[in-house]
């Protein structure tokens, strides 16, 4: 089984983040933007991968990247650049034009997690900020061409 870890609007939260690294066995490690700057130097280790968001303006990561992983093809970038705060079809169209399997997403700092055509469209809850006051991540565990998604808070 692979595990990815995956936290979106982390503004600030470098404890938190810390926090994961330090309690957390996982195989991946994506930051969805938004503060990417709040990984340090863990954004140099091989397993982390990172997009930034609508505010990381002095960042030099790209704003969307593919992952596979057993066959599983992961689509994760913020998702400011394809306007999810009003509709997630442009998000899901990227997904689709890429043949993603599972399509990863934050900015809206809210979690919402649907299967349409057989493809699961994830948005990320904040890490910091959130609505509804917790700040929470996403555990993917991938095993067998299946993907389970969780809630975690740290």
């Amino acid at each position: 089984m692979k595990r990815v870890v995956v936290v979106s609007d982390s503004h600030g939260n470098k404890e938190g983040i810390d926090k994961i690294f330090k309690n957390l066995k996982f195989d991946y490690f994506i930051f969805l933007g938004d503060c990417v700057a709040d990984l340090g130097l863990y954004q140099n280790l091989d397993n982390v991968l990172a997009v930034k968001g609508n505010c990381d303006f002095f960042s030099n990561v790209k704003t969307f990247g593919v992952l596979e992983i057993e066959e599983i093809k992961l689509f994760y970038t913020h998702g400011h650049e394809y306007n999810v705060k009003k509709t997630n079809q442009n998000i899901i169209g990227a997904g689709k034009l890429l043949n993603a399997d599972v399509v990863l997403y934050g900015h809206t700092h809210k979690y919402s997690h649907e299967i349409i055509d057989g493809v699961h469209i994830v948005n990320c809850p904040a890490f910091s900020y959130a609505r509804g006051g917790e700040c929470k991540f996403l555990v993917l565990e991938i095993e067998n061409k299946k993907i389970s998604i969780f809630q975690r808070e740290i």
